[in-house]
C-alpha cells in the first residue's frame, strides 16, 4: 500500500480489522493526570490475544 494511507483505505480495513481484533478499554490515568496537568488517558491494547496494539496494522496490511 502506497503511503500516503486514505480515508478509503481506512474504512476498507474497518470491518477485517473488528472481525479479528478485540475492542480494549480506554481508561483515565489519574496518577499520569495529576503529574503532567493534562487530562491523560490510557489504551489498554495488552489485552489483545498477542498483547500488542500491532495486531491491528497486520491484520489490515494482509487483507
Amino acid at each position: 500500500m502506497p503511503l500516503p494511507v486514505t480515508l478509503g483505505d481506512v474504512e476498507a480495513a474497518l470491518p477485517v480489522v473488528q472481525a479479528a481484533v478485540l475492542r480494549t478499554p480506554t481508561l483515565r490515568a489519574p496518577r499520569l493526570s495529576a503529574l503532567t496537568g493534562a487530562d491523560v488517558w490510557v489504551k489498554f491494547e495488552n489485552f489483545q490475544l498477542t498483547s500488542s496494539f500491532k495486531e491491528r496494522g497486520a491484520v489490515a496490511k494482509l487483507s
